[in-house]
């Protein structure tokens, strides 16, 4: 059985439109005596930190997202399930956002924890999108007869590229959490500019 993909859009939407905003909750408002304000803004780096470049992931994701589903014509069960996984993941990025945005300045065992925690988060977001695009890549009625062919092997490919690219920056949040961070807008910035899997 097929339906058309308006509620599955309308649903993504809703799930990536509060992740976003589930980021802000946790730049807090430092409650200090006065004069001390600016201090303790500096001190709340690592908040911002994190919602910038989370805030950046889950655009860069809600884009690519849309570029998915741009090209989808009609929904069956399988493809609601395998969406949901998506959607589970990106659901799930506000929680490694906040350990990163609490124990980041620390420094020590646990921003390196907290850090490897996001990468692991982001590693299970790329895979959900392989999973997605090998499911359309093997029912090939849901998609547009203009997708391009390769459109799902190509797309699988930079997915699991995605998967490599966070598996290094855990890899790099071993010997410097802050330098992972770094990395993991630049990928994010990467991504903006990467290849797209298909032409509609």
């Amino acid at each position: 059985m097929t339906q058309g993909t308006d509620r599955l859009k309308a649903l993504s939407d809703g799930v990536f439109a509060i992740a976003a905003t589930l980021l802000v909750i946790e730049v807090a408002v430092p409650d200090v005596p006065r004069g001390d304000l600016l201090s303790a803004l500096r001190h709340e780096w690592p908040s911002f930190a994190g919602y910038a470049v989370s805030f950046a992931v889950i655009g860069v994701l809600w884009v690519n997202h849309n570029a998915t589903v741009a090209r989808v014509v009609v929904v069956d069960r399988g493809l609601l399930f395998w969406n949901l996984l998506v959607l589970g993941t990106v659901a799930f990025i506000p929680f490694p956002t906040a350990l990163v945005a609490k124990y980041l300045g620390d420094g020590g065992s646990n921003a390196t924890s907290a850090t490897v925690g996001y990468a692991l988060v982001m590693m299970a977001c790329a895979a959900s999108f392989a999973t997605l695009w090998l499911y359309l890549g093997r029912h090939r009625e849901l998609l547009a007869e203009t997708c391009e062919p390769h459109a799902p092997q190509v797309a699988v490919r930079r997915a699991l590229g995605g998967v490599g690219a966070y598996a290094a920056t855990a890899l790099l949040a071993l010997l410097d959490p802050l330098l992972a961070v770094a990395a993991f807008f630049l990928l994010t910035v990467a991504f903006v500019f990467a290849e797209r899997p298909a032409k509609v």
